[in-house]
């Protein structure tokens, strides 16, 4: 379904021939924000600082942290990073491969045994790495993150908001290492046991200018989702918490041609807020 020609139609209907009198969709997920890659501005908020478990939107920093601190290291699979629930590359204790190798596989298909493994090889410990990654957070000032493991499953520790969500996207987004990763349509796990991963990000084929990034699904969770898109030279991201696996891809298409008809037809208005300006606001009152 073309989103962006019925926003476009839509806008016509109603006189205005932009996007300015337009309603933002009505979207299922719990929480959802629509901001500006390249601005930090905030172009939709739904309950952008209520936290949800973020499922596998962890290995966007997982694999983030990867590329700046491991990606040539050896990664040797240990018994516990093999025994991760959920879902897997088939990695398998002892196997011995690289950080990099094994990293576009893992954000292909959500493999938690990939990730448990990635941390073990860049820190040492599945701790250490956790430690990385909520101090990476709050130097974005991602205040609304906060990080148990590396793999997303659930954790009572582990939560992020939409806001926090969007900064972590916005970071890792401006690594052209990872956006060529998570754009891949496929990654292929090198011998001596060879498999193909493809990409489960539905957005990179049904949506035009989708370049990433990643989705995920728990039960306590339901479906999250972080995209990108990039129009008329602008880069938009979505971020979507405690969505319905029923509704997730259609509510990032519709967020998605909203925001890009309000930032191309539309100019700056008082209710546009910076990230980091909306960060600044959440600081105050902690």
């Amino acid at each position: 379904m073309n989103y962006h020609r019925i926003a476009c139609l839509a806008a016509v209907v109603i006189g205005t021939g932009t996007a300015h009198s337009l309603p933002p969709p009505v979207v299922a997920a719990s929480s959802a924000i629509v901001i500006n890659a390249q601005s930090g501005r905030v172009l939709y908020a739904k309950h952008i600082n209520h936290p949800w478990p973020p499922a596998s939107l962890v290995k966007i920093m997982t694999a983030w942290l990867a590329l700046k601190d491991g990606w040539r290291r050896p990664l040797v699979v240990s018994p516990i990073a093999q025994q991760q629930t959920g879902a897997s590359l088939g990695l398998h204790a002892g196997q011995h491969l690289t950080v990099g190798a094994v990293v576009p596989a893992m954000m292909m298909v959500s493999g938690n045994d990939a990730a448990y493994a990635v941390a073990q090889a860049v820190s040492g410990s599945e701790q250490k790495f956790v430690t990385l990654m909520n101090r990476t957070a709050t130097q974005w000032g991602a205040l609304g993150a906060h990080f148990a493991n590396p793999t997303g499953l659930s954790s009572p520790k582990q939560w992020v908001t939409a806001l926090a969500m969007a900064n972590i996207a916005q970071h890792t987004m401006q690594s052209s290492a990872l956006r060529r990763i998570v754009s891949l349509p496929y990654a292929i796990l090198p011998a001596p046991d060879p498999k193909i991963f493809f990409n489960q990000n539905q957005l990179l084929s049904e949506y035009p200018g989708s370049i990433g990034i990643k989705m995920g699904y728990t039960v306590q969770g339901g479906a999250t989702l972080a995209g990108a898109a990039t129009r008329h030279r602008k880069v938009l991201i979505v971020v979507l918490l405690h969505d319905n696996p029923a509704t997730v891809w259609t509510d990032a298409q519709a967020l998605l041609s909203w925001g890009f008809l309000r930032e191309n037809h539309c100019p700056p208005q008082d209710g546009y807020r910076l990230l980091h300006v909306a960060h600044a606001r959440v600081q105050k009152l902690q």
